[in-house]
């Protein structure tokens, strides 16, 4: 690893706001890329962009709104030293499981197995 080299972070934030009965936390996972000295310079940047991501606002309703941040989930070295189109920020293995549950969500574009 070189000075100043690329990392990809995958943080967590969690909405708090008033929730009817049965309804689930909502979470967001955002992927974000950090230029630090080594994993740990890269993970405690991560951690300070989290928290700098905090935000209030009223919703729809009317009924108030935090954005929180929760943790940093996980973080990886990049291995290209620019970032430009095409450029891999992150990635992690799945298995069949998980694979399953990720071409589920809305917006996926995965192709389902023939």
């Amino acid at each position: 690893m070189t000075p100043d080299s690329w990392f990809g972070a995958s943080i967590l934030l969690e909405s708090v706001h008033a929730r009817g009965d049965g309804e689930e936390r909502l979470f967001e996972q955002r992927v974000i890329v950090v230029r630090a000295d080594d994993l740990q310079h890269a993970h405690e940047k991560a951690a300070k962009f989290g928290d700098e991501a905090r935000e209030r606002y009223l919703n729809q309703y009317g009924e108030p709104v935090e954005w929180v941040f929760r943790e940093v989930l996980d973080v990886v070295a990049l291995y290209d030293s620019t970032i430009e189109d095409g450029t891999e920020v992150f990635s992690r293995l799945v298995g069949e499981e998980e694979l399953s549950v990720l071409r589920g969500q809305p917006g996926s574009v995965a192709e389902q197995p023939g």
